[in-house]
């Protein structure tokens, strides 16, 4: 299924019940979640893999939440395939072990 990035949404996946139901997923529980407005709103969850077939086929397996009319891809899932989402002109997944490291670097102790 096609899905779309949603930066708000700060869980795995959010498939429609309609379509994740006939894949087999199994209802374990529900989960709330936040709106933007702050209304809390209660989804049925469900644990699954997704795959991913991008140059390298990859799969993560994550937590559903089962809601809505499309598929929304969260920040948990791009976490989860250690990506970077950048936008600005152009908008891109980058790995992040492309990346250079930024990381500040501390000097030694003087223990």
């Amino acid at each position: 299924m096609d899905a779309l990035i949603d930066t708000g949404f700060s869980g795995f996946l959010m498939p429609p019940l309609a379509e994740a139901l006939p894949l087999g997923l199994v209802l374990y529980s529900t989960g709330t979640y936040h709106l933007a407005d702050g209304t809390p709103v209660t989804y049925f969850l469900a644990k699954g893999t997704v795959s991913v077939a991008s140059p390298v086929p990859e799969s993560r397996d994550g937590v559903f939440a089962l809601a809505g009319d499309g598929a929304l891809l969260g920040m948990e899932f791009l976490r989860s395939m250690d990506r970077l989402l950048v936008v600005g002109k152009v908008v891109a997944l980058i790995d992040h072990a492309m990346l250079p490291d930024h990381r500040p670097h501390l000097p030694a102790s003087r223990d």
